[in-house]
């Protein structure tokens, strides 16, 4: 029977993948889980429904997808403007943001650091989680750096805490209106139940790692024993001056770089396995680690990574994932590149 299966699947053009062992091995059945939980990251990818909040930094042309682009992968975008997002803000009452901020400061492991800002950058979390559950989507991006956040009047901060608490609960979010970054992290959740938005920033030639970091954002379950540090993200004040923002160390381990961007008349996923070592920075302001890639030295691995195309904000999920991304490149027609 499954060989007449996978004629007539391979007569009509279609994906699929075989596995052949035994029930009673944990090893085959493990074998299956992996292939069908690839299966259906590849096809919540094509049923993906995005928030874009703000567009895309000018200049950035590797964070650029057209809706045409989106459409050749199955992807539906929802916009939301000034009008929205500030009449969203303005909902959110004083009380539901200090209920957050009670919340959060209750946790264990969790620092807070009373910023000027801090309130209003709970009212903006709340904000944007209405925004997400209205609109019923699975990740998003947004650009805090334009007229809808930092240089907005009404608001002027980041979205640094609510981006973070969004990825949290599964809703994946990129910065700089970065959709193909956001798309990478809705694969990195789907396959590891954690997605960091990231770049590669420097290697470290001496220990023969790659620094990873983002700006302020990143999904807090990912933070290693020395817990959460809520900061004031002076990296990128606005005009009612700094949000608030994450920083913690990753917790080591296993971790893949993915990153999806559009090529050609398709789309590409490249990724690289390595682990992240237990050396991170506590004084660098924002979610971090340093990334020992598989592919050795770092210098090599640099170099493989820039010219597989990927784009410079990435997503950073938990685990060595070769064998699971090959699956999902192969089920959602993406070209595949393991660095």
């Amino acid at each position: 029977v499954p060989m007449m299966l996978a004629n007539v699947l391979v007569r009509q053009r279609r994906w699929s993948h075989t596995v052949t062992g035994s029930p009673l091995r944990p090893a085959d059945n493990a074998a299956v889980l992996q292939v069908v939980r690839s299966a259906a990251t590849a096809g919540s990818l094509r049923r993906a429904v995005a928030l874009r909040i703000g567009d895309a930094i000018p200049g950035y042309d590797d964070v650029m997808a057209s809706p045409g682009e989106l459409g050749t992968l199955g992807v539906s975008e929802i916009p939301v403007g000034k009008p929205e997002l500030d009449a969203a803000f303005d909902a959110i009452d004083d009380a539901s943001a200090r209920r957050l901020l009670d919340t959060l400061a209750a946790r264990p492991g969790w620092r807070m650091q009373a910023g000027e800002n801090a309130l209003a950058s709970a009212r903006l979390a709340v904000a944007l989680e209405g925004l997400c559950a209205r609109h019923k989507v699975s990740c998003g991006t947004i650009n805090c750096h334009g007229e809808l956040f930092r240089n907005n009047p009404k608001i002027g901060i980041t979205a640094c805490l609510g981006m973070s608490l969004m990825g949290e609960r599964g809703i994946p979010l990129s910065c700089t209106g970065d959709l193909p970054a956001g798309l990478a992290m809705l694969i990195a959740e789907r396959l590891s139940g954690h997605a960091l938005y990231c770049e590669t920033y420097a290697p470290d030639l001496t220990r023969g790692t790659m620094l990873i970091a983002s700006g302020g954002d990143g999904d807090p379950r990912w933070a290693d024993a020395a817990g959460v540090q809520t900061i004031a993200n002076t990296y990128y004040s606005g005009k009612r001056g700094a949000g608030t923002g994450l920083s913690f160390r990753l917790a080591p381990g296993p971790a893949t770089l993915v990153s999806l961007s559009p090529a050609g008349d398709g789309w590409r996923l490249a990724w690289a396995t390595g682990e992240v070592t237990a050396d991170g920075y506590d004084g660098l302001d924002g979610p971090n680690a340093m990334l020992r890639f598989d592919r050795a030295p770092v210098e090599a691995a640099a170099s493989a990574w820039i010219a597989s195309g990927a784009t410079h904000h990435h997503a950073l999920a938990r685990g060595r994932l070769d064998a699971e991304l090959a699956i999902v490149a192969a089920a959602a027609g993406l070209e595949a590149v393991s660095v």
